[in-house]
């Protein structure tokens, strides 16, 4: 029926949410406070379909070949004609979430020449895929592999006292072109 319950969560931090299913498009929440103990609701949408949309049907693996369950597909840019946008678009899947397969379907409007997403999940570096209408075909379905990510661990600290609810993000210090990692949170 849908229904979703996660215990053992801390009451001092508050949580996104990232969802996902065959055939329906993904999301990921804004910000949820377990403390309030409002039930959350998440819409999902079928994917699009139709003779103007392409799927293009994936699999996320690690460097072993092992699925990678809950790794996050999200479109970051498009080209249509000759302009280059990150608006929302009904034939772009803007997020999908991979099975506990590894595996993914986005959708890509014919009139969209190229589509670049960016694939992460915890614990391994993102990588970022740009796709045409050629590459990949649209009846094949792609391996994307990902490496072994970095982890940085501390506590936030002010007087002494720890810090609860406060955002943190991390971004490179060399910002060389071709090099650039996006800030995280």
């Amino acid at each position: 029926k849908g229904r979703f319950e996660l215990t053992g969560l801390s009451s001092k931090l508050t949580f996104s949410l990232g969802v996902g299913a065959p055939e329906f498009q993904g999301t990921v929440t804004d910000h949820i406070d377990p403390a309030n103990g409002d039930a959350t609701v998440v819409s999902l949408r079928k994917l699009p379909s139709g003779d103007n949309v392409r799927r293009i049907s994936g699999r996320v693996v690690n460097g072993s070949g092992d699925p990678i369950i809950g790794a996050e597909v999200r479109g970051r840019n498009y080209q249509k004609g000759n302009r280059f946008t990150s608006r929302p678009d009904p034939t772009v899947t803007p997020l999908t979430l991979t099975d506990e397969d590894g595996r993914f379907v986005v959708t890509l409007g014919k009139e969209i020449s190229s589509a670049t997403w960016r694939i992460s999940a915890a614990g391994y570096a993102p990588v970022d895929s740009k796709w045409t209408p050629q590459n990949p075909p649209s009846t094949e379905s792609i391996e994307i592999q990902l490496g072994r990510g970095a982890s940085l661990r501390g506590q936030l600290m002010f007087d002494g006292e720890p810090v609860g609810g406060a955002r943190v993000g991390i971004v490179q210090e060399n910002r060389v072109i071709g090099n650039i990692v996006t800030p995280q949170e």
